[in-house]
């Protein structure tokens, strides 16, 4: 995906006919759909059309929510994840904050292995709950990544939380993030 970002159309057009291919030779409910369904959509997140992307998102859902993968399935719980982050790229911060929190209690469910799919949505999460002027309940999120020894500077530099930046709490965890960069930074 990333080789035809500089040309939106083109990798829009393409998208477009594996979607129909797939429609075509497939019926409505079979799992594949869902491999056109779900990369198409986060192609949509990122060019910012988000109606579309959504519609997407929410077929893949229910593809992969149905009795062929289940709900407790990675796909599952992925396209969750990628409704909220809709949510969040609209700045629907609320339902976001939701969002993210059922996500993170599914991946903990079913992959409590995998601690970055849980820390990723704990970092949007987090954000989402700093934008709605909530900065403890932010830096707590933070501070559990920080645990998980998943967190990174970078991760506290993201512009979602610029509200939280001189905190005393949470300049006290940069100095924390900074001094104890989680293994293989």
């Amino acid at each position: 995906m990333e080789s035809l970002a500089g040309d939106p159309d083109t990798a829009q057009g393409l998208f477009e006919r594996g979607l129909l291919i797939r429609q075509k030779t497939l019926p409505r409910n079979h799992p594949d759909q869902f491999y056109s369904l779900f990369p198409f959509g986060e192609f949509l997140l990122t060019i910012g059309e988000f109606d579309r992307a959504e519609e997407l998102f929410r077929e893949a859902l229910r593809i992969s929510e149905s009795s062929l993968v289940g709900p407790d399935h990675p796909e599952s719980v992925s396209s969750h994840a990628h409704l909220a982050l809709l949510a969040w790229s609209r700045g629907e911060y609320e339902t976001a904050f939701a969002g993210f929190d059922r996500t993170v209690a599914m991946y903990r469910k079913i992959m409590p292995e995998r601690l970055y799919f849980v820390a990723i949505n704990l970092v949007y999460q987090a954000s989402s709950a700093a934008f709605l002027g909530r900065s403890g309940v932010a830096i707590d999120l933070l501070r559990e990544i920080h645990g998980m020894e998943k967190l990174t500077l970078e991760d506290l530099e993201f512009a979602g939380f610029a509200s939280l930046r001189g905190d005393p709490e949470f300049d006290a965890l940069v100095e924390e993030v900074r001094a104890n960069p989680p293994q293989g930074s």
